[in-house]
């Protein structure tokens, strides 16, 4: 038996199935240098973007844009940094092209696993705050920042802050 969003039993929720105002997108796999969510509708007031045993190729950082017709890759005013056992900081920086995910985890040993949420303020203007960790290196990265956008937000995109690629994992979003 399945218990579903609604919490009725013997039912499974689809892809894109709408629940109460939740909106699930596609599974995806995390490959390439960047997973694009297009076609996000104008009605959405916060996105969640779910992380699930992600990796990348080489030493660079998470990074989410986003964008009305085309991506915006500059303009935000984002921070991460990073906690890990025993230690107050493991890694902090910042970003304006893009919202920072992660801090300190410019390696491609570590395998990411949370999410990043996107809400919207008002006049096409975006905040974010994530929480993203580690299954080795025992490691948490929070997250937080702003934009405003030229027009209304029809697309996110997972990337990072190099040249690096996804080699493992897979996200999806959540959208109302």
């Amino acid at each position: 038996m399945t218990i579903t969003l609604d919490g009725t039993a013997g039912m499974t929720a689809p892809v894109g199935a709408i629940y109460n105002g939740l909106q699930t997108g596609t599974l995806t796999s995390a490959t390439g240098s960047a997973v694009l969510f297009s076609s996000i509708p104008l009605w959405v007031k916060r996105i969640t973007i779910l992380f699930q045993g992600v990796s990348l190729s080489g030493t660079d950082e998470y990074l989410i844009q986003i964008g009305s017709g085309t991506l915006t890759t500059s303009g935000y005013t984002s921070a991460a940094i990073a906690a890990q056992s025993g230690a107050l900081s493991s890694g902090a920086g910042t970003s304006t092209s893009g919202f920072l995910a992660s801090a300190g985890l410019a390696s491609g040993a570590y395998i990411v696993t949370g999410s990043v949420e996107l809400y919207y303020v008002a006049g096409n203007a975006w905040i974010s705050r994530g929480l993203i960790t580690t299954t080795t290196g025992a490691r948490a990265c929070m997250s937080s920042g702003s934009i405003t956008l030229s027009g209304s937000l029809d697309r996110v995109s997972i990337t990072n802050t190099g040249a690096s690629t996804f080699d493992a994992g897979s996200f999806n979003i959540i959208y109302e």
